[in-house]
């Protein structure tokens, strides 16, 4: 049977992970002109630990005032530790917010299968939404890339309040657009989180490995699986 909706995996699967949380931050300090000590990367790394519980609540939040003060703070916070000018921290965050959407292959580069095989799958009609382990950014790096018009939905599990293998992600978004787990075809990098964890919420899934292709090195294989399900 033909699957009623396909949902996918982001990091590692639509788009490569060339992002930490500190990288990031000493980037968008360089971006700044300022020169973070070798130690930055791993004092933004502690200070981000610390707050971490702040930071999946500020996710559950649809306000955007919660997340900038977050981000504000920690920034602050992180100038200070490294001896670096504290009232620089807004432009920091102007820098960090321009690298994501204006340039977001720098950090979250797309596969070059990635853009063909949507816009095939778009031409046979698939319906597609995205369910990742991800952060409230997921939507904005998808719009960035102009990719988000091919989903009727993006969840990111930080956002909803789940994270895979729980079945209760994968339930939230079957609910949301009303089918039956069956009638699902789940497709993504990590064996547990995405292969497992939709089939134990009894959808059907495949595991794409693009290192080893146990069983899909490319997104592209994805027309000959959704033809085979007919």
């Amino acid at each position: 049977m033909k699957p009623t909706l396909l949902t996918l995996d982001c990091a590692e699967t639509l788009l490569g992970v060339r992002w930490t949380p500190g990288g990031f931050a000493v980037d968008a300090a360089r971006e700044c002109g300022l020169e973070p000590s070798e130690s930055a990367d791993g004092a933004y790394h502690a200070l981000f630990g610390q707050r971490y519980s702040r930071f999946r609540e500020v996710n559950l939040q649809p306000e955007a005032g919660p997340r900038r003060a977050f981000w504000l703070e920690l920034t602050q916070a992180w100038l200070f530790e490294i001896g670096l000018p504290v009232e620089r921290a807004p432009d920091l965050l102007l820098a960090a917010d321009s690298m994501l959407h204006e340039t977001p292959e720098r950090h979250f580069p797309a596969f070059v299968d990635t853009r063909p095989a949507l816009e095939a799958l778009r031409e046979l009609g698939v319906r597609m939404a995205v369910v990742s382990n991800w952060d409230y950014s997921l939507g904005g790096i998808l719009r960035a890339h102009r990719m988000d018009h091919f989903f009727e939905g993006i969840y990111a599990s930080m956002e909803v309040g789940y994270e895979k293998p729980d079945p209760r992600f994968f339930n939230h978004v079957l609910n949301l657009h009303r089918v039956e787990p069956e009638a699902v075809l789940h497709v993504g990098d990590n064996p547990v989180d995405d292969l497992l964890g939709a089939r134990n919420a009894g959808l059907k899934s495949v595991l794409l490995d693009r290192s080893e292709g146990r069983s899909a090195s490319s997104l592209g294989t994805l027309l000959d699986l959704v033809d085979r399900c007919r």
